[in-house]
């Protein structure tokens, strides 16, 4: 049945070997038999090592869709996945098109419930990122724990970590064109404005607004109505089988 969908479905005919190259090869065996990721024009290193597991107790076919084109204005190619280290799913999950992710050995990524990213996203791990529960995401948007390259303080001679966790809030809101780099912390429900840098940890109270370079905590709160919405919902999955999104939950 699920071979008769993939034939059946727009991908080509790279992408179903690669998707089930992808499922067999880093799920446990159990869970790849359901083909619960797709991936669409992608890229993969599976030389890599690295593990995906997918931690919800309803997995099924297509419920994860890795570099699916679906917001017009993305218009980069392909989808790039270079996993060295750990990729847990916490249950279904939409990437567009122009996306990379790179996990280093022995780093950790985990992506919420119901993450919804419009595409030219870049993540690159080299500890801990995670992403919370009915994460939202625009174009353009980059996620990365690590400078890259050691620095010292040349002051003290003190030696700064390359890299520090981030971790993102449940029923987050990144919107176009947002930096987030290492030790940022961003609290449930923060909307991050367009063109933000975010580079610390935000205490701050649900529906806050980050905005600016680097980013502060702005004197205003608003909520995004079709995630509160979702988030009333727990059953509801944002995307499965080859259907791209499902309807919004109605309260």
């Amino acid at each position: 049945e699920i071979s008769a969908c993939l034939v059946g479905s727009e991908m080509c005919i790279r992408d179903r070997v690669n998707t089930i190259i992808l499922n067999f090869t880093k799920l446990p065996f159990k869970q790849a038999l359901k083909i619960p990721i797709l991936l669409y024009r992608a890229k993969v290193n599976f030389r890599g090592g690295g593990r995906i597991l997918i931690d919800a107790s309803d997995i099924s076919f297509g419920m994860i869709k890795l570099g699916i084109k679906h917001e017009s204005g993305v218009i980069s190619k392909g989808f790039c996945l270079d996993n060295r280290g750990l990729i847990t799913f916490m249950g279904a999950g939409v990437m567009g098109n122009g996306s990379v992710v790179a996990v280093k050995e022995g780093a950790h990524v985990v992506f919420g419930r119901n993450f919804g990213i419009t595409g030219d996203f870049v993540l690159h791990c080299h500890k801990s990122i995670v992403l919370g529960d009915n994460f939202s995401c625009s174009w353009n948007v980059s996620v990365c724990d690590t400078d890259f390259h050691q620095y010292l303080n040349a002051r003290t001679g003190e030696v700064l970590p390359v890299a520090k966790k981030i971790i993102i809030g449940n029923n987050v809101w990144l919107c176009q064109r947002v930096l987030v780099l290492k030790g940022t912390v961003i609290p449930d429900w923060c909307v991050v404005a367009a063109m933000s840098l975010l580079n610390k940890e935000y205490c701050c109270p649900n529906f806050s607004v980050i905005a600016g370079s680097p980013g502060r905590v702005l004197d205003r709160q608003i909520q995004r109505y079709d995630i509160a919405a979702i988030n009333s919902c727990k059953k509801w999955m944002i995307t499965s089988g080859l259907h791209l999104f499902n309807d919004l939950p109605r309260n």
